[in-house]
C-alpha cells in the first residue's frame, strides 16, 4: 500500500494528498498556469527553472500567482497595518485636543 502524503501545491497554496513526493502542482489547472506563466517569464525554460524562480520570489515574501495565499497575506497586513495607523492617529489628536482644552483652563477650576 503505497504512502499518502500531504504537500503544498507550488502554484496556489492548496493542501494536496499524493503518493509522488515530486509532485508539486495540485491539478491540471495549476499546471497550466505554471506553465503559462513559466514560458513568458523565461521561454523555453524548463519546469525546474520556474519552481527555482518561484522559490527565489517566495524567499522575498512574494508569488507570482497574484491569488496565492502569501500575497493575500500581506494585503492583510497592509491592511491591518493602515487601519491600526488610522486608530492610533485618532487617539494621538483626541489626547492632544484633551491636552489643549485641560492646558487652556485656569488652575483650580479642574
Amino acid at each position: 500500500m503505497p504512502i499518502t502524503i500531504t504537500k503544498v501545491c507550488q502554484w496556489c497554496g492548496a493542501s494536496m494528498e499524493t503518493t509522488r513526493s515530486s509532485k508539486r502542482l495540485c491539478s491540471a489547472r495549476c499546471h497550466q498556469a505554471f506553465h503559462r506563466w513559466r514560458q513568458s517569464i523565461l521561454p523555453g525554460a524548463s519546469p525546474k527553472d520556474g519552481f527555482k524562480l518561484i522559490q527565489d520570489w517566495m524567499a522575498g515574501n512574494s508569488h507570482p500567482n497574484s491569488n496565492h495565499p502569501v500575497n493575500k497575506l500581506h494585503e492583510s497586513l497592509s491592511d491591518f497595518c493602515k487601519a491600526a495607523t488610522e486608530v492610533v492617529t485618532q487617539n494621538t489628536n483626541q489626547l492632544k485636543s484633551t491636552i489643549a482644552v485641560e492646558q487652556s483652563q485656569p488652575e483650580g477650576i479642574l
